[in-house]
């Protein structure tokens, strides 16, 4: 990993969760990196320095919502009268992802990424 004029990178990492972009944060600056705000209160930016592989890099941590994806019943199964509520424990759920989730996160994260050599991606525990 370099970058073109020497100098250190930039890494953007990206955790699922606001705590776990702390937590790691903390973990990897060993309790040095500097905090500031994002677009959103609930999603800071920790900023610290580290090498990878002997490169020096400035790490941006940062954290997209949680779970992004949210479970919905059909439309036959959304109204309070309009099945017998047993019957949702069978109904099918599909999955999505909010558009207005979509399009503020993808937007966040493409305007960190502007000021970044490469992102690394946290999610459930796993390095991506």
């Amino acid at each position: 990993m370099s970058r073109r004029g020497g100098g250190p990178v930039t890494v953007l990492n990206v955790a699922e969760k606001p705590s776990v972009a702390k937590s790691v944060a903390g973990i990897l600056s060993r309790g040095t990196f500097r905090t500031r705000e994002g677009r959103s209160r609930y999603n800071k930016i920790f900023e610290f320095d580290y090498a990878i592989n002997g490169q020096p890099c400035r790490m941006l941590m940062t954290s997209v919502i949680g779970h992004l994806m949210e479970l919905e019943f059909a439309d036959r199964y959304r109204k309070w009268h309009s099945c017998d509520p047993a019957d949702l424990y069978q109904a099918p759920v599909m999955k999505h992802v909010p558009e207005v989730i979509l399009l503020y996160v993808c937007a966040r994260l493409i305007d960190l990424m502007s000021h970044c050599t490469c992102m690394l991606l946290y999610s459930s525990g796993l390095l991506i």
